[in-house]
């Protein structure tokens, strides 16, 4: 396959990527031609459009200003306030509790504010009520993505259902745990969601618009992102607009390692496998011992670059390993075995997860 001429390359996580495509600013063609085996190609014509914009951050790394809006923050750098950047007008005000969950959120149209305020177990909305406390939705929630209520997977893909109002509304999700279908009591569709590969919704059906969408998270909707508990996330951008809690890391407003397909997030911190499966870690271009693991985390290296391997289990793994190092003369190792750190030592690869599917 080739983009504009130029030969695109089979990345480690089974997508092409064609690099060194110059940009200009403006919208930009694109002719990706894909020829098979047989000689025979077929192409495609797309365009990019590049816009110059700014972002503004604070001392601390939290974005101030995306030339849409303002956004203000507290000492322990959570978003309080969001206002319009042009006209100064309040959109939305966040309290939080003391452990840091966003206890209330009130929405402003023209002046005039719409309160929610949660209540939680732990983690997980409950509740949701008016700044009168009457209740306004309220939710069931199952196993998450770990396999346990409110486990470590932060609830994403645990919310059986709902009662909103005189709604009863019946939750349907991906493999990521993301919802892409809302049902009524009696089977019929309230909502239909279609997301890209960072979450942005491209195309809704029905009139139903639900609180959780990508990931299980809430979405603002005045703000167009997800809050997921540390830290908010705009699909639009396919990044976080804070810093990472515990900023150890170069990636420190990289989305899932830019991985939205095998990897979620569950609480703003931390990238991880979305299948509770046994996952091989290989290293991108290395054939080096493969590291097995129940996902983790998104972070593991490995040493001596050599050829690449993977499998469905730790066997099969170290199987395709061997049959690759054999016929490369090297024995695959690891160095030290696995590091879970940020220092990567000099000619260290970072490694892929892979989530096995039948």
């Amino acid at each position: 396959m080739a983009v504009n001429s130029v030969q695109a390359q089979l990345s480690p996580v089974l997508i092409f990527a064609a690099t060194g495509i110059p940009f200009t600013l403006g919208t930009n063609a694109l002719d990706t031609v894909f020829t098979d085996p047989f000689g025979r190609s077929t192409n495609r014509q797309t365009s990019v459009v590049v816009s110059q914009k700014a972002y503004g951050y604070d001392a601390n790394g939290n974005l101030t200003n995306d030339g849409r809006m303002a956004y203000f923050w507290n000492d322990e750098n959570r978003l309080v306030a969001v206002h319009s950047a042009k006209t100064g007008a309040l959109i939305q005000e966040n309290r939080y509790d003391g452990l840091g969950r966003r206890r209330e959120r009130v929405k402003f149209d023209s002046g005039v504010g719409v309160t929610n305020r949660y209540l939680y177990q732990d983690w997980l909305v409950l509740a949701v009520t008016d700044g009168a406390g009457d209740v306004l939705e309220t939710y069931t929630h199952g196993a998450d993505l770990s396999g346990q209520v409110g486990g470590d997977a932060g609830g994403i893909g645990g919310i059986l259902s709902a009662a909103i109002g005189l709604t009863n509304a019946f939750y349907h999700y991906d493999f990521n745990g993301n919802i892409v279908n809302v049902s009524s009591s009696n089977q019929t569709k309230l909502a239909k969601y279609t997301y890209g590969p960072f979450g942005v919704v491209v195309q809704k059906e029905g009139k139903f618009d639900s609180r959780y969408q990508f990931s299980t998270k809430e979405m603002d909707g005045a703000t167009g992102m997800n809050y997921y508990g540390y830290r908010f996330y705009a699909p639009s951008m396919g990044r976080w607009i804070s810093r990472d809690p515990i900023e150890a890391l170069l990636e420190i407003y990289i989305f899932v390692r830019n991985n939205a397909v095998l990897l979620i997030d569950y609480e703003g911190r931390q990238a991880r496998s979305s299948s509770s499966l046994p996952v091989v870690w290989g290293c991108s271009g290395s054939v080096t011992r493969i590291c097995t693991a129940k996902c983790p985390s998104a972070n593991w290296t490995c040493s001596n670059p050599s050829g690449f391997a993977y499998g469905f289990g730790s066997s099969e793994a170290e199987a395709r390993a061997d049959t690759l190092a054999k016929a490369n003369d090297r024995l695959a190792s690891c160095e030290d075995g696995c590091t879970d750190g940020g220092n990567m030592p000099s000619g260290w690869l970072t490694c892929f997860p892979f989530n096995p599917e039948e």
